[in-house]
């Protein structure tokens, strides 16, 4: 019954990994780049919510808007000033730009917000409830059932829609996909855009169970890309399951070896060794000509 209730209890952890982990994935399938400041967006993206929010009284909708909408400002920003500068240069360079973002919003998090740790107050439904004869916090199963319906629609609109199509190809010949009408600049855009939004999604509905702290969600990176890895940076519903399964492994070990039990997992988070798994290029696939606008 313990293992089930911890293991209930890591669904939040799990959830969070999940969305994360999307907005990586869907950032690697249009661009071939490993987001490694993906947490750092979620993160400074909390504190300002919660500035808005709570200490400055702003509506919950009101507040939750515009920080999504810095969440996408933030994606575009980092093609444009970043990326796009870098697009002759290797891969290298461009992950290292994303860990110089990561450091730049952790010192911005200090400078304007302060840092410290805090406990912001949560925007789910907090009362416990007994699901299998265990408690739990609704707000971890509310969490869950988000997750599942981000990585659900994301899915949907990657695998599905022309403009996910699209996506893909130009990963895969930016070169071809540009002869054929597409700008490798809008598409890459809209993809920066969405993961972006997505950590800040992460961050708003996250801290409020980890606790606000300029490394929160920064460090939640290394189970994230584990996840990521375990779909191969493809498969996002492949990802959103390992990433649940992460974070509840994780709940049910640290409940029996104490708080540090869970870091002797390699994907447990930053006790890990610190050590982020790289991804691969994936074949090119022949998705150029169903891409292609109609004569």
């Amino acid at each position: 019954m313990r293992t089930l209730q911890f293991a209930l209890l890591g669904i939040g952890a799990g959830a969070a990994y999940a969305i994360l982990a999307t907005g990586v994935v869907v950032v690697f399938r249009g661009t071939g780049i490993l987001n490694f400041a993906q947490g750092a967006i979620g993160t400074f993206c909390a504190y300002l919510f919660f500035e808005l929010h709570e200490r400055r009284s702003w509506p919950l909708a009101a507040a939750f808007a515009a920080v999504l909408v810095l969440g996408v400002v933030i994606g575009a920003a980092m093609h444009l000033l970043l990326m796009r500068p870098l697009r002759r240069t290797g891969l290298l360079a461009k992950v290292v730009a994303t860990l110089a973002l990561v450091v730049l919003l952790e010192a911005l998090v200090v400078w304007i917000f302060g840092g410290g740790v805090r406990i912001p107050s949560s925007v789910l439904p907090v009362r416990v409830v007994e699901v299998l004869g265990v408690r739990v916090g609704l707000d971890r199963l509310y969490l869950g059932g988000i997750a599942v319906a981000v990585a659900g629609v994301t899915a949907l609109l990657v695998g599905r829609t022309r403009t996910g199509l699209v996506m893909r190809a130009m990963s895969d010949n930016e070169r071809g996909a540009q002869l054929l009408g597409f700008s490798p600049d809008v598409v890459a855009v809209q993809t920066w855009a969405f993961g972006s939004a997505l950590a800040a999604l992460a961050g708003i509905l996250v801290t409020p169970m980890v606790g606000m702290d300029p490394l929160a969600l920064t460090l939640m990176i290394v189970p994230v890309f584990t996840a990521a890895l375990i779909g191969r940076f493809s498969s996002i519903v492949v990802t959103t399951v390992a990433a649940f399964a992460i974070g509840m492994v994780q709940s049910v070990i640290t409940s029996y070896g104490g708080p540090r039990a869970g870091d002797r997992l390699p994907v447990a988070g930053a006790g890990a060794g610190r050590r982020v798994p790289r991804g691969r290029r994936h074949p090119r696939h022949d998705r150029l000509r169903a891409a292609s606008p109609g004569p």
